[in-house]
């Protein structure tokens, strides 16, 4: 997995826009992947709702790299004057299709300056859930309380589909939590850890800057009360020394009124104000207010 960063020929492919998409835009990516058996099933590739909401994933994703310099925007390449790296940190990754360019990615490939000619999405934590909500135990026995014994779905790697029996449930609702405390938490795994994948990035991308770019992480970022905030809290704690190098940036802050008042990065899918057609990114570091850590602008 960690060789896999440096390899510089390994796992690149083309990936695009759906059809339906007014811009078609178009670019070279690779993912950084891990693979992991979920619920001692070397078969199952994941679980997924009737609707086709896929939950739990028999892999890792550390990273997204897109080689922007690629990239073509409407039939035409896009205008770049750089060849910088930007690492860009989101909650967790999606569950989209390789070849298949989330909205994310798109927002990303337009709006970033244009002296970034390479990309990394990486992710706080790095367990593909499609919604953080399911990063937390007993989220799947809840759904299946609620909406019935045939909710949720097994899928094997030939594609075939089976409900999932009671026991198997239970057993992949542990998957997920599992995965984030062997990846993040504070007895993390050392060959899984997420942030030594990020440092090892950093250190092959010796000019590369970083991009919180969270939006809110629904939980108590400053204390860590939740295993996402923990995460979060011991990510910021790898990348605090960008700071002092002016390397360490956020789109903006906002506050999030549902789960609290506290500032978070803004996420490149929200409504961010372009000049020139870049964003303008403000620099910041980590800081503290009483028992929380802040971000705070950096001079």
């Amino acid at each position: 997995m960690f060789e896999r960063t440096g390899d510089e020929h390994h796992g690149w492919h083309w990936a695009q826009t759906p059809p339906r998409r007014a811009c078609q835009v178009r670019v070279r990516l690779r993912v950084l992947d891990h693979p992991v058996v979920i619920a001692g099933d070397l078969q199952l590739a994941r679980v997924e709702s009737l609707a086709g909401g896929v939950r739990v994933v028999n892999f890792l994703r550390y990273g997204t790299e897109i080689d922007r310099k690629s990239c073509v925007v409407a039939g035409r390449p896009l205008p770049l004057v750089g060849h910088q790296t930007l690492l860009v940190v989101m909650k967790h990754p999606n569950g989209t299709a390789d070849t298949v360019l989330d909205d994310t990615a798109v927002r990303v490939c337009l709006d970033a300056p244009a002296c970034y000619g390479r990309i990394v999405l990486v992710n706080v934590v790095p367990v593909v859930c499609g919604n953080a909500r399911y990063l937390r135990p007993k989220a799947l026995l809840e759904d299946a309380a609620t909406y019935g014994a045939n909710h949720w779905q097994q899928v094997s790697l030939t594609g075939e589909r089976r409900p999932l029996t009671a026991a198997k449930l239970r057993a992949c609702d542990a998957h997920n939590p599992k995965m984030v405390a062997q990846t993040t938490g504070d007895c993390a795994v050392p060959g899984l850890r997420n942030a030594a994948v990020i440092r090892q990035i950093l250190l092959l991308r010796p000019d590369a800057d970083v991009l919180l770019a969270t939006g809110a992480l629904r939980c108590a970022i400053e204390t860590g009360g939740q295993a996402l905030g923990l995460a979060y809290r011991h990510l910021l704690a790898t990348l605090a020394p960008l700071a002092d190098l002016k390397r360490l940036y956020v789109l903006g802050v906002c506050a999030d009124r549902q789960y609290g008042k506290s500032p978070c990065p803004q996420n490149p899918r929200d409504a961010v104000p372009l000049v020139d057609g870049a964003w303008v990114m403000h620099p910041v570091a980590l800081g503290r207010c009483g028992r929380r850590q802040v971000l705070v602008p950096k001079d």
